[in-house]
């Protein structure tokens, strides 16, 4: 339990309801013909000669996303099952991407987590 609080108070963000507060692991971009991604648009995204807009790198990088839970509320359905510290997977669409103070977070609903990481 100590070990929670610990990693919970390094964010300055709580999970409220039944929300789970997940610091997402970083994606690499990945060839895909079909969206246009060739392996030389990868290269060039990857050595820095092609810019990708923030806000559109979470939808050209590829599935699935992972992260580390960083804190849950209350009212999480799966809160017996979840903790601090676990690495889980999430759907790329339909959660919240915030930055506070410089970190990307990710906001999803507790029964949005897929799978748990072992």
């Amino acid at each position: 339990m100590k070990k929670e609080k610990l990693v919970e108070l390094k964010s300055s963000l709580k999970a409220i309801n039944d929300f789970v507060i997940i610091n997402e692991d970083k994606v690499d971009y990945e060839v895909d013909v079909h969206s246009g991604l060739t392996s030389e648009v990868v290269d060039s995204l990857k050595s820095g000669l092609l810019v990708a807009p923030e806000r559109t790198e979470h939808y050209v990088k590829k599935f699935p996303c992972t992260g580390t839970i960083i804190s849950f509320g209350r009212n999480c359905i799966n809160k017996d099952i979840l903790s601090i510290g676990m690495k889980v997977m999430f759907p790329k669409m339909g959660v919240c991407r915030e930055i506070v103070d410089g970190v990307l977070y990710t906001i999803v609903r507790s029964d949005d987590i897929h799978a748990i990481i072992s």
